[in-house]
């Protein structure tokens, strides 16, 4: 969805857009781009490696197992597909949103959002990447850091009430509220936004959603976020260029305001010396070792643009798969059909959700919304008493750079639809089925708030809205920035994440979540929950 306003002019193809941003990155970059500059280099056999523990993937669950682990004096290895992105001294790691460039996508050459202007680009392994599937399309990260690098930063608590509902007997809800949810937010130093900070102009936007949450009679709240606010202090004084305040988020915050993995759970396990990272390095396939002492692990070393450089088979004892829900999955099913995990259970690639998402914007609200909608304001709308299905909603900005007097709203309610995933031979690809209608249930929850916030407040879900994907009624439903599911606690696994019938292979990420993570953001729960079975692990598996 775009604003009413006409975009900022689209670069073409052969615009110097994508040269300036080259330029801008070859700091980070110019050691990988020589040899992709190289597409005839032979692939190098780069032999086997021997590790005791591999992870696969830095998101929230590797990053919260390879810390752990190190605490405990056992070394790791990660395996991470996507690149390092450290902030520059010259503030331009990652793509601006409103123009992006090659910087922002995983290996595609246009721009992938299910909103806004398509943008065309070089291929290059980018921070975000879109999976399309049959009927939804599903975003991930792409990053030392995985989903941190590309997420807004929220770090919700769900409500006992929606815990409950959403994972039933799996879970303890006193457990988490107690223990590994105070854990985990104080790792990612979880915080609501200061007054001083809301008070800032491009902070107005977030000013109106309170506003007009209240004149309507909806219940409204402040959520913790991962972010260093002394950083958007620093864009306020015009010390240092502005991005946060410039709505930079999904592609990456440049001034480091985002508190990223990468920047506390992975950087304290790195600085323990037990925990190695091994960026561009992109899993192929699993397979238990003979006798079942361990597993196989193929991997591919890639460049910038995603060409194989090196092919390298890691043995471990213990594996731990933390590639997110698409990922782990992925990796599951292919190995199964395979031949080398042969005896996964069934229930590998069923449970699929999208945690309710559904997005829509309000036009014409009655108010000023402001140019610059600031990222990171962690206002939302506890609409829980929702006829059609209890959710929170949450302000996403929209910085269009011209006034545009419109809300964004992000929307994960409780009662989700089932989806599925299943591996294509033909095309090496694990397919994401969800069936027409299932995401039903959330468009008509954002229907029915969007008709309430407009008659309290005046607006209407009628506006220009240039998108990717098909809206109904003014309401986004097939697509998911939260994936869970597909090797679902309790079902695929036991109830510390142990693989069915495979010994020390573990899945640790939001493919342990049964659809919904309790109508709100996953990320605090996938975190929890990782410092959860990782304590049981390192106590019942290690020896």
């Amino acid at each position: 969805m775009a604003a009413r306003c006409s975009p900022p002019a689209r670069p073409s193809a052969d615009s110097g857009a994508d040269s300036a941003a080259d330029a801008m990155s070859a700091e980070m970059d110019a050691s990988v781009d020589d040899v992709a500059s190289q597409p005839d280099a032979a692939v190098i056999d780069g032999g086997i490696v021997t590790t005791r523990v591999l992870i696969v993937g830095s998101g929230f669950g590797g990053a919260v197992t390879a810390l752990r682990l190190a605490e405990r004096g056992i070394a790791s290895v990660i395996l991470e597909r996507g690149k390092r992105w450290p902030i520059t001294t010259q503030y331009n790691t990652f793509a601006s949103l409103l123009l992006p460039d090659h910087r922002s996508t995983w290996l595609h050459t246009e721009s992938q959002l299910p909103f806004g202007p398509v943008f065309r680009f070089r291929k290059f392994i980018g921070v975000l990447e879109r999976i399309s599937g049959n009927g939804i399309n599903a975003y991930a990260g792409a990053a030392v850091g995985g989903g941190s690098v590309v997420y807004g930063g929220f770090v919700v608590t769900p409500r006992e009430s929606a815990f409950t509902r959403a994972f039933g007997t799996r879970l303890d809800y006193g457990e988490f509220r107690d223990t590994f949810y105070p854990r985990a937010r104080q790792k990612l130093r979880a915080s609501t936004i200061p007054a001083d900070v809301l008070a800032h102009p491009s902070f107005n936007s977030e000013r109106v959603w309170r506003e007009q949450a209240m004149r309507a009679g909806i219940e409204w709240t402040q959520v913790d976020l991962s972010v260093d606010w002394d950083v958007i202090r620093r864009e306020m004084a015009g010390t240092i260029p502005p991005s946060a305040l410039t709505g930079e988020v999904i592609y990456g915050n440049n001034n480091g305001c985002k508190l990223s993995l990468d920047r506390t759970y992975l950087a304290d396990a790195e600085a323990t010396g037990m925990c190695r990272i091994e960026p561009q390095h992109v899993v192929k396939e699993i397979a238990q070792q003979p006798g079942g002492s361990g597993y196989a692990v193929t991997v591919e070393r890639i460049d910038t643009a995603g060409n194989p450089l090196e092919r390298k088979v890691y043995h471990c004892e213990y594996l731990f798969l933390a590639a997110g829900t698409y990922g782990t999955t992925h990796l599951l099913l292919k190995s199964k059909h395979r031949g080398g995990l042969r005896n996964l259970d069934a229930r590998v690639g069923q449970n699929f959700g999208n945690n309710g998402n559904a997005m829509f914007m309000r036009w014409m609200v009655g108010a000023n919304t402001g140019p610059n909608q600031a990222s990171f304001g962690g206002q939302a709308i506890a609409d829980f008493s929702n006829p059609i299905s209890p959710a929170l909603v949450e302000h996403a900005q929209f910085p269009a750079g011209v006034e545009c007097n419109c809300l964004l709203h992000l929307g994960m309610t409780l009662d989700v639809g089932t989806g599925s995933m299943r591996y294509d031979e033909a095309q090496d690809k694990t397919i994401i089925d969800w069936p027409m209608g299932t995401g039903d249930i959330s468009v008509r929850a954002m229907q029915n708030l969007a008709e309430r916030l407009n008659m309290g407040n005046g607006g209407t879900l009628n506006g220009t809205q240039p998108t990717v994907n098909v809206t109904v009624n003014g309401v986004l439903s097939n697509f998911t920035y939260h994936p869970l599911g597909g090797c679902v606690l309790g079902d695929a696994t036991d109830s510390f994440g142990r693989l069915n019938n495979y010994p020390k292979l573990y899945a640790i990420d939001g493919s342990l979540l049964p659809r919904s993570a309790g109508g709100v953001n996953p990320a605090l729960t996938i975190t929890a929950l990782a410092e959860r079975n990782i304590e049981r692990i390192i106590r019942d598996d290690f020896t």
